[in-house]
């Protein structure tokens, strides 16, 4: 049973230099979101940041030779002559009429961020963080991973990834554009077409339940779920292909909330996730059409060596790099 390989790429260990992680120095304090909590349409988004898209339309340099870092200054450079602009500066955009609905070239972005993980300090810890990440492959249909490109966010000193700081380390400090956009007044957007970020935390490596965060287009959460990397394929699928809100997929599961934080909801059950991903892939998903031995061939051909790694730690592949292997993500 071959994996359908027409979206094959490799991901790479984790090389990105602490330039493009952070903004050198901090995030400026100039970069400032509206105060007022609100939430738009996609389609309704586009005309709030044309003159955003018409500026970086026109004034990104492209090149053969740039780098993560090069981009990543460059992307920095933009931000601030737009945001620290006089207003009739901003306005000479705002006021052109687009061409088309293309915003600006993919190259400008920072990485195709989906799924967000704090890359974890123990080997057991490394086995689990790869068995999520494993979870988010389709072995029902075998149609794919959810999540195309995966980014690591390397975090400050104690300053844990949470649902209060997710959209800065995903959005602000990267200066990504595929996830970041500004209004006329120079105010830092967050857009609605980016899928709402899925952060696996040290909470999520012990229990397989990782947290997906809800906000507004200021960028302020207002709501996190805790699921199983598991149901996420079925979940998008049905999000993309029906348009219905990615808030009534989730709350159709049910939920309870999180004695410590209630804006956060528990829709599932914890995992024991010493088990082998296998195990855990056959018992959860109601829909599981697959054997087992279909499953290991298709880990096998995905992360070569991860099952091996699983048998020889009993289970969990403790002494297992998911960002060090030959992972193919179709």
């Amino acid at each position: 049973m071959a994996v359908p390989g027409i979206l094959q790429r490799s991901l790479d260990k984790a090389n990105l230099t602490t330039e493009t992680k952070f903004w050198p120095g901090g995030v400026p304090s100039f970069i400032k979101s509206p105060t007022e909590n609100f939430t738009v349409k996609p389609w309704e988004f586009p005309p709030i940041a044309n003159g955003w898209y018409r500026f970086i339309r026109e004034n990104w340099v492209s090149g053969d030779d740039a780098t993560d870092d090069s981009k990543a200054q460059q992307r920095r450079a933009l931000i601030e002559t737009w945001v620290t602009a006089k207003q009739h500066f901003r306005d000479s955009y705002t006021n052109k009429t687009l061409e088309s609905e293309k915003r600006f070239s993919r190259e400008t972005y920072a990485l195709g961020v989906i799924s967000y993980c704090a890359r974890p300090k123990t080997v057991k810890k490394m086995g689990t963080l790869a068995e999520i990440l494993l979870m988010f492959y389709d072995y029902n249909r075998m149609w794919g991973h959810i999540a195309k490109e995966t980014f690591t966010i390397t975090l400050k000193e104690n300053d844990p990834a949470t649902i209060d700081n997710i959209n800065r380390y995903q959005a602000l400090e990267t200066a990504n554009f595929g996830i970041l956009a500004f209004n006329n007044a120079g105010e830092a957007l967050y857009d609605p077409y980016h899928p709402s970020p899925i952060l696996v935390d040290d909470f999520a490596l012990n229990t397989g339940l990782v947290l997906v965060v809800l906000s507004y287009n200021n960028g302020k959460p207002y709501q996190g779920y805790r699921m199983l990397a598991l149901n996420f394929f079925s979940i998008s699928m049905t999000f993309v292909g029906m348009g219905r809100p990615l808030e009534d997929l989730i709350q159709s599961y049910g939920h309870d909330p999180d004695p410590n934080d209630e804006r956060i909801y528990f829709c599932f059950e914890p995992l024991d996730m010493e088990k082998p991903l296998s195990e855990i892939l056959l018992a959860e998903p109601e829909d599981q059409v697959v054997e087992d031995e279909e499953v290991e061939e298709a880990l096998t051909e995905l992360v070569p060596g991860y099952v091996e790694a699983e048998a020889a730690g009993n289970g969990l592949a403790k002494d297992f790099d998911l960002f060090g292997s030959e992972f193919n993500i179709y």
